[in-house]
């Protein structure tokens, strides 16, 4: 599969005189992936809401609806097209896909005509990301889950700060020569809990 900048492929579509001569641009140019596999899509649609449903400071669940929307239409192009994205943030490409007419081609159709990438993938595609994210939500809010979240946050903060202060004081009580603490505990100064 030759691979082609969404961005050129814009342009040099745009460039065409007529209808018929995009038409045949396409045609010529583009490569459409029929089925993307389903542990593929799973895999997919898991990292995306990773990305766009949990903070990545504090793992909250932190929803970002429109980021959401942004890469799932870049996951769609990518994986069933031979078109490749060119900047981080592929706004500029979602841009250029809607101002040229392609996004529509490519992935909505009009009345006559069906979107180029297939409409039974894309459905699944949306299924598939719809039952995912109640599963991250059911997930992170059903009490049990939410209980065992916060008591493993508790434990990792609990080993992040005492620790530290348990070697401090372990280091000190090295320091301290065995008959300064052997008169300590003489003078009964010592109690154990």
């Amino acid at each position: 599969m030759k691979k082609i900048t969404i961005k050129t492929f814009c342009k040099e579509y745009n460039n065409r005189a007529n209808d018929t001569l995009k038409k045949q641009y396409i045609k010529d140019n583009l490569e459409i992936t029929p089925y993307v596999s389903f542990v593929k899509k799973d895999a997919l649609i898991s990292n995306l809401l990773k990305a766009t449903m949990i903070d990545k400071e504090t793992g909250n669940v932190k929803v970002n609806s429109s980021a959401e929307y942004l890469l799932k239409t870049r996951i769609l192009i990518e994986n069933y097209t031979n078109l490749t994205v060119e900047t981080d943030g592929f706004y500029e490409e979602y841009d250029e896909l809607k101002k040229s007419g392609l996004f529509t081609i490519l992935l909505i159709g009009d009345d006559n005509t069906p979107p180029l990438i297939p409409i039974e993938e894309i459905a699944e595609f949306n299924h598939l990301l719809s039952i995912k994210r109640n599963d991250v939500l059911t997930n992170r809010y059903e009490i049990h889950s939410f209980i065992t979240e916060q008591v493993d946050r508790f434990k990792a903060l609990g080993e992040a700060t005492l620790t530290p202060f348990m070697e401090a004081v372990s280091k000190k009580l090295d320091e301290i020569p065995k008959e300064d603490l052997d008169k300590v505990v003489e003078k009964g100064n010592f109690k154990e809990v």
